[in-house]
């Protein structure tokens, strides 16, 4: 339902982006959180089911993020990796 909502109710259409709820206009940290939370409900995290769910067109389907900090997970694991060799002085 959050997907539905989010992308029925708080896309822009014509200018693109998210907004808090309709009629406000769209901003950056609407959008941010906005598309954070439908990758989130798509893919389920954290000891939900497995598998993905998608509202309307399979090309709805959003990249999954690492909840924690909204960033792609792939990438999250390459900062792991890239600062893991590092040593902190």
């Amino acid at each position: 339902r959050l997907q539905e909502y989010l992308i029925v109710c708080c896309q822009q259409g014509t200018s693109g982006g998210i907004c808090d709820k309709p009629p406000k206009h769209p901003d950056f940290y609407h959008t941010c959180y906005g598309l954070a939370g439908i990758s989130i409900a798509q893919h389920n995290p954290e000891g939900f089911s497995p598998s993905t769910s998608v509202w309307g067109d399979p090309s709805n389907l959003l990249a999954q993020l690492d909840p924690r900090v909204g960033v792609e997970i792939s990438r999250v694991l390459a900062m792991r990796d890239y600062f893991g060799k590092r040593s902190i002085s």
